[in-house]
């Protein structure tokens, strides 16, 4: 194991994508991500609102490519 090893966690994913005319957003709750992995959010690949969202995890340098599905509607709202 790694002297600056990161736990493996499930997280929630939440963000805005902002341009010039609108404001588009995305959410996927309970991402599984293990130890030491590398997350690559591929937001400009993103068609928006109420698509998935391509995601590459690399862990011990392999990549896994996701398709994360639009779950704003169902997160919580600050």
């Amino acid at each position: 194991q790694r002297k600056n090893a990161k736990p493996a966690g499930i997280y929630d994913i939440y963000m805005e994508k902002i341009n010039e005319s609108q404001t588009q957003i995305f959410g996927h709750k309970n991402v599984s991500i293990d130890a030491n992995c590398i997350v690559k959010l591929n937001y400009k690949n993103w068609p928006g609102n109420n698509f998935s969202l391509p995601i590459t995890l690399r862990c011990e340098g392999k990549d896994k490519s996701l398709d994360l599905m639009d779950m704003t509607d169902e997160m919580p709202r600050d």
